[in-house]
């Protein structure tokens, strides 16, 4: 008995660890073919943003096995699940994905609103990751400006050339430091008059 619980379970396991494999990738085994809820399949690949030829690119692969697909069951679920993903309340955790929004993935009764929201969530999501990157560019010269700097108080032994290419080192990372905290704040100037 413990033994066929432990069976289900694995089995139950691969099944998910195979639906994740599947998720972005068209491209089945002969197994999975046989084996796939394709209603469940277009559901899941709607949620990742897949459009309406991806399930075609199922069916073919599964075709190339020798396995027939279910093109209407993958369509079917494919509908059910963009209708769950384009509801307003989705929208900023899918710009969040930084996923370029398709024209037409949405259905025309819901793409005004989710497009509404999802606009602007995905402008300001693309602002802070901007702000992001450039406050690591910040942090990462600092470090190498700190190296520099301790660098040259090591020894007193050190060659004029030497202190010579660390001051310029010392200078060369203290303009880009300055250049980039411009740039950011540019950008966050410009945000705001957005």
């Amino acid at each position: 008995m413990k033994d066929s619980r432990i069976r289900t379970s694995l089995g139950a396991i691969g099944l998910v660890l195979g639906a994740v494999l599947l998720s972005g990738c068209a491209s089945m085994s002969e197994e999975q073919c046989r084996g796939a809820n394709w209603a469940a399949l277009g559901q899941s690949d709607a949620r990742d943003g897949d459009m309406p030829d991806f399930g075609a690119k199922r069916v073919q692969s599964c075709a190339e096995k020798g396995v027939s697909g279910n093109l209407r069951e993958w369509q079917r679920g494919w509908e059910q699940g963009r209708r769950e993903v384009c509801v307003p309340g989705n929208a900023d955790s899918w710009a969040r994905r930084d996923s370029e929004y398709t024209p037409g993935f949405c259905p025309p009764d819901m793409e005004p609103l989710f497009l509404s929201i999802y606009a602007p969530a995905r402008d300001r999501y693309r602002y802070e990751k901007r702000i992001r990157d450039l406050q690591f560019q910040i942090d990462d010269r600092s470090r190498r400006l700190e190296e520099v700097i301790r660098d040259t108080g090591r020894s007193e032994n050190q060659t004029s050339q030497r202190r010579a290419e660390l001051a310029a080192r010392r200078s060369s990372l203290e303009h880009e430091i300055r250049n980039l905290r411009d740039r950011m704040r540019t950008e966050t100037i410009m945000r705001v008059v957005r």
